[in-house]
Parts: C-alpha cells; structure tokens; sequence
C-alpha cells in the first residue's frame, strides 16, 4: 500500500470495526491492559457507499505500564487537570450554553478551581455520548509512536466534516474546531506511514502479545 493517507484515513476506521465497542465507565477486563484508545461520540457519521460510519472523533494512549484502564478512567474521573479531552468537552458546553459565561476562564486557566456542577455536566455527557474501541499495542514506545501517526492521519486527512450539532464546534482551541477531533497535540505529525500501516493492521488482526487487564 502506498502512503495516500486521505484512503488510509477511511481504511482505518473501516479496519477497527471489527474491535469491540465499549461504554463508559470501561472494565479493566474488558481491555487491553496496554494500548491506543479511539474515541467515538453520538450522532458523528461518515458517508460509506449506501450507508454511513462512526468517524472517530479522539485518539489517544498511555505512558505507564498496564494503564490503558486508568488513562480511560480518567475521562469520567470527575476531574479535568488528568484529562484533556475533559477539560476541552467542559468548555465547550459551557460555551455551547453560553459563550460568555464567567466559568469559561477559570474551567480553562490551571484546572485548580473547584467546580463541580461543570465537572458532572463533563462526566454525564462523556457517559451518554461517547464510546471508544482500544487497539492493543503493549509496548510503549511504539504505543506513542502509533498514536501520533493515527492523530495527524484522521486530523489531515479527515474523512467527513463533523456534524453541525457536534459539541466540538463550540471548543476554545481553533484545532478542533478545524479537525473534527477532540485532539490538538500530534495534528501536525507525520501520519501513519505504509510500515506502521502493516504494522496496526497485525495488531488489530492477530493481537500477539495483547492480553487484557485481568
């Protein structure tokens, strides 16, 4: 396969279809104890011949060893200083409801100013409305190299606009706004290239070496 990564982007989400889907709150026994999270939120289709397809909306991964549960649990931890996809989906529904809402500056400025109420509003909707599938990749290293090369490929290449009701258009970063994903770090990375392409379909097709949490 060549590197024509606008026909990789949609093969990618035709490739992890056929992983799991989960919801939050996740059972560590139901994951991987090691790899890449990809992110799905209600209502977010993308045109695929006759019908159409959930287009990934976040991608993301973890450093530690075995914390694939723990990095996802901090999606609904209730707490926005561990989790960027928090805090960027508490903005925006804080501006969705209203753009000039006080609360904006300090939900956004260091994280350290308690407020609950906006906090829960975060963990409802991540709870009602998103789902993800994880791709097992047990080493680190390659774990992070994979998610780079994922983010910039759906963040360059992406493969429908996002909804018009779609949360994110009301985010603080102009990166989301833009891309149609919850992420703004590795938008500008080198996609996946032709060996990592190869490379996650083996992990995806015959996961060696992916064991769950248990």
């Amino acid at each position: 396969m060549s590197d024509q990564h606008p026909a990789r982007a949609f093969d990618l989400h035709t490739l992890v279809a056929s992983l799991p889907i989960h919801e939050f709150p996740v059972s560590r026994l139901a994951i991987p104890a090691d790899g890449i999270y990809l992110l799905y939120e209600t209502g977010e289709r993308a045109p695929s011949g006759d019908t159409t397809i959930d287009r990934i909306v976040a991608a993301g991964a973890h450093t530690g060893e075995h914390r694939l549960a723990r990095r996802l649990a901090d999606h609904v931890s209730g707490d926005r200083r561990k989790s960027a996809v928090r805090q960027h989906v508490g903005a925006a529904l804080l501006a969705r409801a209203n753009p000039a809402d006080p609360q904006l500056a300090p939900w956004l400025a260091d994280g350290r100013t308690p407020m609950p109420e906006a906090e829960a509003a975060v963990t409802t909707e991540i709870r009602e409305r998103f789902t993800l599938r994880c791709i097992p990749v047990p080493d680190k290293d390659e774990r992070l190299a994979l998610e780079r090369g994922i983010i910039a490929l759906l963040a360059q290449h992406p493969i429908a606009p996002p909804s018009d009701t779609w949360l994110g258009r009301h985010a603080a970063p102009a990166e989301i706004r833009r891309t149609g994903l919850w992420n703004t770090q590795h938008i500008n990375a080198d996609p996946l290239t032709t060996k990592q392409w190869v490379r996650l379909e083996s992990l995806i097709v015959t996961p060696d070496n992916a064991e769950t949490g248990a």
